[in-house]
């Protein structure tokens, strides 16, 4: 029960009331709520069932915003495999080596490439730098031969 409470506290509640908060600045300057979701979110896959379902629930937050509040853009980015991220390290390397094995073992996951954060966090800057709606955006690392 309190990791059920933890994760979405940190997913789901805390970008509800940061952005509850934030919104009368938004409207006023016609501003950008950017919110961080997952691939994991989109391909249900065993061992991070909790994570995968705060982060679905984001998803489904970010399009209410989006109708309840269109004088705003809400943009829902999409990340794929990344490193250096606090999701991660709390996990540790073992942990995440074992279920990311056992999705590409099942025909799951194809074997996983990951993405510097940073590198993520440039395309995302990068996009979001060109002054454009972007509804939803999805930051994926390449493929080992080179292809997305």
């Amino acid at each position: 029960r309190e990791a059920w409470r933890e994760v979405l506290d940190t997913n789901l509640i805390g970008a509800s009331q940061v952005t509850a908060a934030a919104l009368p600045h938004l409207r006023a300057a016609r501003g950008r709520a950017v919110y961080i979701g997952s691939y994991s979110a989109r391909q249900t896959l065993p061992g991070i069932s909790l994570y995968s379902v705060s982060k679905l629930a984001l998803s489904g937050l970010v399009a209410s915003w989006r109708m309840e509040h269109p004088e705003v853009d809400f943009t829902h980015v999409v990340l794929g495999n990344t490193v250096g991220t606090e999701f991660a390290a709390s996990w540790g390397s073992e942990k995440i080596a074992r279920i990311t094995k056992g999705w590409v073992e099942r025909g799951l996951f194809q074997a996983p490439n990951m993405m510097p954060l940073r590198m993520a966090a440039e395309a995302i800057a990068a996009t979001l730098a060109v002054g454009a709606f972007v509804d939803e955006l999805g930051v994926m690392p390449r493929s080992r031969d080179g292809a997305l």
